[in-house]
């Protein structure tokens, strides 16, 4: 029984936070809920993806898909508050790396965001980010029906802690 849980803790750790993960089975590519109505189908599988305001429906959906991953990237760009970083002791000039996946549901909203980060503030930070993101104008579908889609969202930066010699080089 402990091995079992354990084994499941590891299958959706790996689900959680690796894309690649989510595009290895068929299993993983058509999971249903409790009711047995909503498939989760991932951002790389899903037959139509979800469309972010400003993306034009008429795409194809690999263009749809590189809009919305375009828009989302500016949206962490505009919002995401780096300067956080700095007063948090990280390395400094090391990369941070925050890994984000979030569900948009069969109606196009945002939700079930998980976030993992190398500090408790870079999280609160990530998952405010992500809660800024509109809903999209249509859900993802897959054989024609609304699915829940995973979106995995690295936000990579990094830390440039002044020293005090360069702090009075600039005074």
């Amino acid at each position: 029984m402990k091995y079992t849980f354990f084994l499941l803790l590891l299958i959706c750790q790996n689900f959680c936070f690796s894309q690649d993960t989510l595009t290895k089975t068929d299993v993983q590519n058509r999971l249903i809920n409790e009711n047995g109505k909503i498939r989760v189908v991932p951002f790389s599988k899903v037959q139509s993806v979800p469309v972010y305001k400003g993306c034009d429906e008429k795409l194809s959906n690999t263009k749809l898909k590189k809009c919305m991953s375009d828009k989302i990237s500016s949206h962490v760009l505009k919002y995401f508050n780096k300067n956080l970083a700095k007063p948090l002791n990280l390395p400094s000039q090391k990369k941070v790396r925050i890994n984000v996946l979030f569900k948009i549901d069969e109606t196009g909203k945002v939700g079930t965001i998980l976030v993992k980060a190398p500090h408790p503030r870079l999280e609160k930070e990530a998952r405010r980010v992500v809660l800024k993101i509109p809903d999209m104008t249509r859900p993802g579908m897959q054989d024609g029906e609304a699915v829940v889609v995973p979106y995995s969202l690295p936000i990579i930066f990094s830390v440039e802690n002044r020293t005090k010699s360069s702090k009075k080089e600039n005074q």
